[in-house]
């Protein structure tokens, strides 16, 4: 059975690389590509899965589908205060690509071993789902809940490499993750988004039915 809707659509065009959705009650990759999770420190509830501190995350190994100099990242996220601060995706490796993060309770912040862009968001305390859409060398914009809150502040130009994609794991000398975050989804697409095509991945994420019953409570399993 596939995905329906624009997430089949981008499959089919070959540029979904990753779609995690840890409301299914499984670590494993939809898009097809096979790059599935493991956790660390994760705990996990109907609602997705909780990063409970700077140790926590998702890893994912590095694979020819997730190097990409173009693309759209999104991910889904519940703060359980008002001073969110985790790292959503991140493929930075010993040359950097993109890190992209809560830098505080009202900026998202993107960094590319150079420059560190970012957004103004609404100050948010609850469920959050925020992308962004950037072309190497151009200045990322963002959206929140499929809706655009502007370019960031300044050009990104990612570096090719080799390395893997952490999920959730926000250690990266900035900020610490200050009380436990959910994250619901997470996905990467190996290009730039138009405005209506944010509207629909996130009106089909949020339509999302998933069948746990009869799941075992604990670490999910491909």
């Amino acid at each position: 059975m596939g995905l329906g809707g624009i997430l089949q659509e981008l499959k089919r065009e070959g540029v979904l690389a990753l779609y995690h959705d840890y409301r299914s009650g499984r670590l494993v990759d939809y898009s097809g590509n096979g790059n599935n999770g493991t956790a660390t420190a994760v705990g996990f509830t109907k609602q997705g899965s909780g990063f409970l501190g700077t140790t926590s995350r998702i890893l994912v190994p590095s694979s020819p589908t997730l190097q990409s100099a173009t693309g759209t990242l999104i991910g889904c996220y519940t703060v359980s205060n008002n001073a969110p601060q985790i790292r959503i995706i991140n493929k930075r490796g010993a040359a950097s690509q993109i890190d992209w993060f809560q830098l505080n309770t009202t900026q998202l912040a993107m960094f590319d071993g150079t420059n560190l862009p970012t957004v103004t968001v609404p100050k948010t305390n609850g469920k959050v789902c925020n992308s962004v859409s950037w072309t190497s060398g151009g200045t990322p914009v963002g959206y929140q809940n499929g809706v655009s809150v502007g370019n960031y502040s300044l050009t990104l130009t990612p570096v090719l490499n080799n390395t893997d994609v952490t999920i959730g794991n926000q250690n990266i000398g900035i900020a610490n993750v200050l009380s436990t975050q959910i994250v619901h989804y997470a996905l990467i697409i190996n290009r730039a988004l138009t405005a209506t095509e944010h509207a629909r991945v996130y009106g089909q994420l949020e339509n999302m039915k998933w069948n746990t019953k009869g799941l075992t409570p604990g670490p999910m399993m491909p």
